[in-house]
């Protein structure tokens, strides 16, 4: 008669489902490979050789703010060292509020300011006066350039970091210095207060160094049904222009 202790049956039991094991489970169960280089594998925070991250101040600041280099020192069998750029938070304090430009033409003049006074992704107030022009609604934008080399025709295209389609101003695609239009009186004159919430005076969509440009006629805002109102709203030639500076932060 055959006799099986337990001893004897746990090994018989190990053998046939170790010869059974498939090849996926026999790669689940297999010890993991040694670290090929365990110098490179570090510890995390709080582990025992682990060192505090270190700042390097950049020589120049970006956008109002300072860039850091930093290091995250490796920590033995455990992390890699981390190289990463740091940017500080907004002082809004010492950025840029107030701007102005004023705007001249052959027969425009006038003087346009902008505002943002409650951080730098708040909307921009516009405020302006312009004087002799025609009466009826003239397109009024934001261009790439503050050159008046050659007058107004020096100041590029449309503002449009984000190379999307000529539209409104409450369009959520548009470019970001598509402003839309002003309206003249009987007299010429276009007195204005809109709030823009595209363009700013801090970070990428900075309008500061650019151009503002008024044009002789009325932009389609992109509702035009060509080419050339998704570019410049047919809103026709360029009658004032004017770069945008910095001014005093006071309103």
């Amino acid at each position: 008669m055959l006799k099986l202790t337990v001893a004897s049956l746990f090994v018989v039991c190990t053998s046939i489902s170790s010869s059974i094991a498939s090849p996926r489970s026999a790669r689940i169960m297999a010890s993991p490979l040694p670290f090929e280089n365990e110098a490179d594998v570090v510890l995390k925070a709080g582990y025992p050789g682990w060192k505090p991250t270190k700042f390097k101040r950049a020589p120049q600041p970006a956008q109002g703010r300072f860039l850091y280099y930093r290091q995250t020192p490796k920590v033995e069998k455990f992390r890699s060292a981390v190289h990463e750029l740091y940017m500080r938070p907004y002082n809004y304090a010492k950025l840029d509020h107030h701007a102005v430009a004023v705007v001249t033409g052959e027969k425009v003049s006038g003087v346009v300011h902008f505002y943002q006074l409650n951080g730098p992704t708040s909307a921009v107030k516009i405020v302006g006066n312009l004087t002799g022009l025609t009466p009826g609604s003239h397109g009024f934008h934001i261009h790439q350039l503050g050159d008046i080399t050659n007058g107004c025709k020096s100041m590029g295209g449309h503002f449009n970091p984000n190379q999307v389609s000529h539209g409104a101003p409450y369009d959520v695609s548009r470019h970001v210095g598509d402003l839309g239009n002003i309206k003249a009186n009987s007299y010429g004159v276009a007195n204005f207060e809109v709030t823009d919430r595209h363009i700013s005076l801090n970070g990428i969509n900075s309008i500061l160094g650019r151009g503002v440009v008024v044009h002789a006629g009325t932009d389609d805002m992109g509702r035009g049904g060509n080419d050339g109102s998704l570019k410049t709203g047919n809103a026709g030639g360029r009658v004032g222009c004017g770069v945008i500076g910095i001014s005093q932060p006071s309103v």
